[in-house]
């Protein structure tokens, strides 16, 4: 006789890795904006039916709200792990290649970040605010270098979205960007060479010396 303990009932078989369902669909929603991306066409991309991502989903804004999630998350723990050490103009380096290369490696989460910072307020609230508090965060960072005298005395928060924007639009707008260049900037050798290129860009931005 089996021991198996009985399933409740209403719970899936098979739960889904939420941060799967949550990479797929943030690409669909990056493609399509909220109002395009249709619940269908994320559970196509994840092999599986519509009813089975509603056992974990109850709704489309339920989903877009946790696929932004992680993708604040990851890039907050990106930002986080860049600057935990080390002399201010290093750590703005680690940052600036990292976040570029976090970006080369999930083509889908700068077009869905600048679409979330740029939409409506009617989805995702609580990830815009998450998006938000990684911003001040970045600014927060940019501040400590003015403190100590590394970059001038200007305003951190203007200086960031204009980082941000080094950052996002090369990778937003792929197509655009692959014209102007010859290919996908998606590819790791590219991708590489971005991050160099951010990575003196930002310095000059930040009136330091283009080489630590």
């Amino acid at each position: 006789m089996s021991t198996d303990a009985p399933r409740r009932a209403g719970r899936p078989a098979h739960p889904l890795d939420r941060r799967a369902v949550a990479r797929v669909a943030r690409g669909v929603f990056a493609r399509e904006g909220f109002g395009g991306a249709t619940l269908d066409a994320i559970a196509a991309g994840l092999g599986i039916r519509r009813a089975s991502l509603l056992h974990h989903f109850p709704s489309k804004e339920a989903l877009y709200a946790e696929a932004v999630d992680f993708l604040v998350e990851e890039l907050a723990l990106v930002l986080a792990s860049a600057t935990a050490e080390g002399e201010f103009p290093e750590r703005l380096d680690r940052l600036s290649v990292a976040l570029t290369l976090h970006l080369a490696a999930h083509p889908e989460a700068a077009a869905l970040l600048l679409r979330e910072l740029g939409g409506p307020r009617t989805v995702g609230a609580a990830a815009a605010s998450q998006a938000l508090v990684a911003l001040q965060a970045a600014a927060a960072f940019v501040q400590h270098g003015i403190d100590l005298g590394h970059v001038p005395r200007q305003d951190a928060v203007q200086l960031v979205m204009s980082i941000l924007g080094l950052h996002l639009v090369w990778f937003a707008v792929p197509a655009v960007s692959e014209l102007l260049a010859g290919g996908t900037p998606f590819t790791p050798e590219r991708a590489a060479a971005r991050a160099e290129v951010v990575r003196r860009q930002v310095r000059r931005l930040c009136s330091l010396p283009e080489e630590g």
